[in-house]
Parts: C-alpha cells; structure tokens; sequence
C-alpha cells in the first residue's frame, strides 16, 4: 500500500507546472537531456499543439528519482523503458533538467508526446527502491490544460500499472484514470490512485 504523503506536495507540484507554462509561453531556458546535453528540447516545444507530458520526480528534485517509465497508447505504440514496437509518433523519454542553470532543483524522469492523440493511454512505471517521488501527467490542447499529480511511495522492484484517457472537449481537457475494462475509476476526495501491481 502506497505510503500517506504531505498535501502539501501536490500543491507544490502544481505551482511547479504552472511555472513551466509560463516558461514555455515566455521563452524561457530549454531544458537538457541528462544522458544527452546534446538532445534538448524547448520548454515550449508543442506551443501550438496537445500534448501529454508525464514526469517524476522526488519532491525536492535534487536528485533523479529511481524509476523508468513506459507509456502505451490506445494502438498499441510506445515510447520509454524497455519499449518494443512502434514508437508513438512525436515522442520522446529521458532524464531531465529542467532548468540547464539549476540543475540541483529541477530533475525528474519525462516522456513527453506532442500532437498526442485523445483515446486510451497505459502507464508503467518501474520502482527500483524505496522512495517518495510525484508522478504527474500533464495534458494540453487549444481547449485548456490539466494536471494530475499523485503522490506515490516506491518499492524495491515493483512494476505499477496506471491506466488513463485523454478526452479534449470544446473548452476544456480531461484525464480520467480507468480499470481494466477501462471503466472509470471513481475518488474520493483524498484518495489516490492504486497502483496496479505487474507480476513479474
């Protein structure tokens, strides 16, 4: 069972994407591939078009956290930790700082889909020890943007499945997390998203 954490870091995580909103819409510093100085991208590198952002991050982002993420879409297409197949068109994954200046406070683990297609997504991430760390899906379109942090605590070895649809409408995104079925998977208020344990 996933450790209680402080409310307060979903707030802090969402004044933090709030920060990167504006830093695309000002043209602010690019953000660095930490396995790759070369392989940047601009904070604002879909300003014209959806996207899903997905990230995680321990709460203080001095440090990387230790998980590898993998996402699927509705087609079958991947992008991420051991991802096999089709790449998901206009994607990318990796390790990021977030500002190149700052780098002690702005890690975290990324994969970002520009032109992301609305429709059914499933998300693992893979925990390698025992560490609090926010996972966060940030989705955008012309129509409003929406994110969704969850505090989550890892396990050593422990492989979560996370299932979601993107849904825009004509003022406004939505993320309803979903089962197996994909049913919608109805919270109450507090309560966070179960991690759905992969057998290895």
């Amino acid at each position: 069972m996933d450790k209680p954490q402080a409310h307060e870091w979903g707030r802090t995580r969402t004044v933090a994407g709030i920060v990167l909103l504006l830093g695309s819409l000002l043209n602010l510093p690019r953000i660095a591939f930490a396995d790759d100085p070369s392989h940047d991208l601009k904070l604002g590198s879909c300003p014209d078009e959806q996207f899903i952002r997905i990230s995680a991050r321990v709460p203080e982002q001095d440090i990387f956290p230790d998980v590898e993420l993998q996402l699927v879409d509705g087609h079958g297409r991947g992008i991420g930790y051991a991802a096999s197949g089709t790449r998901i068109p206009h994607s990318i994954y990796g390790r990021v700082i977030e500002f190149p200046d700052h780098p002690r406070g702005s890690k975290e683990v990324v994969i970002m889909v520009c032109a992301a297609s609305p429709g059914s997504y499933e998300l693992l991430v893979h925990e390698r020890k025992r560490e609090s760390y926010v996972l966060n899906i940030w989705a955008s379109s012309p129509a409003g943007s929406l994110m969704q942090p969850l505090n989550r605590y890892g396990q050593d070895g422990r492989t979560c499945r996370y299932r979601f649809f993107f849904e825009i409408e004509a003022s406004s995104v939505k993320i309803a997390w979903t089962d197996a079925s994909g049913k919608p998977f109805h919270r109450r208020e507090g309560e966070n998203v179960p991690c759905e344990v992969v057998p290895h």
